[in-house]
């Protein structure tokens, strides 16, 4: 654990017939800057129902992009707001769980 604490990652694992083959880090706890993301109930029930529809249990977002946005509190504290951007989520299709359930 670092002076940062721990880092936690959402959405960390892709399809696994895919070989990884690099990585990058974008901000996060370890970068000591306040960045900060809101999820509010709605989305995420609509993420849930999307990932319900696949065999995977997983909501896919393809054309995904950061918008970052600074702000200033009252206080004067600066700090950044970042939402994710993406085309409509879909339900993960896999081709291994289809086979072997025979649905699609």
């Amino acid at each position: 654990m670092s002076i940062f604490g721990s880092r936690i990652q959402y959405g960390e694992q892709g399809p696994q017939e895919d070989r990884v083959i690099g990585e990058n880090i974008i901000g996060g706890p370890l970068s000591g800057k306040d960045v900060r993301m809101y999820l509010d109930a709605k989305t995420l029930g609509f993420l849930l129902e999307v990932a319900q529809q696949s065999l995977s249990s997983r909501a896919v977002l393809h054309g995904v992009g950061l918008k970052v946005t600074a702000r200033r509190g009252s206080d004067g504290n600066q700090y950044e707001v970042w939402s994710i951007v993406s085309l409509a989520p879909k339900a993960e299709r896999s081709a291994v769980l289809e086979g072997l359930t025979g649905r699609k």
